[in-house]
């Protein structure tokens, strides 16, 4: 239903919301066409035939659920469908982008792709951090070491001035 459809004391009530509900009163200025009541459906308000069920002036556009859904895509618009999770919209959302598919629900798309790369950057930092860490573990165990070294060293010393001494 269009957004000009409101049910009848819908500011009046939260629960209603926007959502349109025929008014049933016996007594409804709605139900009975009153001025200022509000727009009610009826036939006269319908659609031209050749842009009924069209997104926004495109061709039909088609609900992607799947990434494998859109090589059935060949041209005009896509919808990504809300169960989506992130990754795969931002998956679709490139795919899109490439073969210049519209994507009708771009801000969800957009919001899918900064999602999927902020999880790509983390995970690039922990790897990052990961490699770090190995490294400042291989500098301690080679300063170790080198210290191992030269404590050994001392000590030969010792025993070598020892033994020239007496």
């Amino acid at each position: 239903m269009s957004k000009d459809f409101k049910p009848q004391d819908y500011f009046r009530y939260k629960k209603l919301g926007t959502r349109w509900q025929k008014p049933r009163g016996k007594q409804s200025k709605l139900r009975k066409s009153k001025k200022g009541a509000g727009k009610m459906p009826s036939i006269g308000r319908r659609s031209p035939r050749k842009f009924r069920g069209l997104e926004r002036g495109f061709i039909k556009a088609t609900v992607v659920k799947s990434v494998g859904d859109m090589n059935s895509v060949k041209d005009g618009a896509v919808i990504i469908s809300s169960s989506l999770g992130k990754r795969k919209a931002a998956e679709i959302a490139v795919i899109a982008q490439q073969r210049n598919i519209r994507l009708l629900n771009m801000k969800s798309a957009d919001a899918a792709k900064r999602r999927h790369e902020e999880i790509l950057k983390k995970k690039e930092k922990k790897f990052t951090n990961k490699e770090k860490a190995k490294a400042e573990k291989k500098e301690e165990e080679a300063k170790t070491e080198s210290k191992e070294e030269t404590n050994r060293d001392k000590q030969n010393e010792r025993k070598h001035s020892d033994l020239t001494k007496s």
